[in-house]
């Protein structure tokens, strides 16, 4: 093909034309498409799947910042209602699908620490070192 020779000498579009046997026109068209998308020639062909890629874990990740604003949101509609800390406190719900104790301490204004200690059974161990003298 003509378009894939080298030349030495530029040729008019009138003598590409003759030399191809085509129609002055269709060599006008070709010329007028490489023009526009000679950009194409030279950009990666994975490059748009990439941009997709890119486009798809950006929306995964902001779906999964709404999804914990939502549970946070109905969390704290609960605790809206209660007016004192002993109130807020006692709707800790430690056992909660989603939201941890210590992200819910915090959306409501609680030290963590000021939640009852769980119970705990000393071992043989503990009361070893309990008793044990200096």
């Amino acid at each position: 093909m003509w378009h894939l020779k080298p030349s030495r000498r530029k040729k008019t579009i009138q003598q590409i034309a003759i030399d191809e046997d085509v129609a002055p026109a269709q060599v006008s068209a070709w010329k007028k498409e490489l023009q526009e998308r000679t950009g194409e020639l030279f950009e990666r062909k994975n490059a748009a799947s990439e941009s997709i890629k890119k486009s798809e874990a950006q929306t995964a990740r902001l779906e999964r910042k709404v999804g914990e604003l939502v549970i946070e949101k109905e969390f704290l509609e609960k605790v809206r209602a209660a007016r004192d800390r002993s109130e807020r406190k006692a709707m800790i719900e430690t056992q909660h699908p989603k939201l941890s104790v210590c992200r819910q301490c915090e959306l409501v204004g609680i030290n963590r620490n000021h939640l009852a200690p769980r119970e705990t059974k000393a071992t043989r161990e503990d009361h070893a070192i309990m008793t044990m003298r200096s």
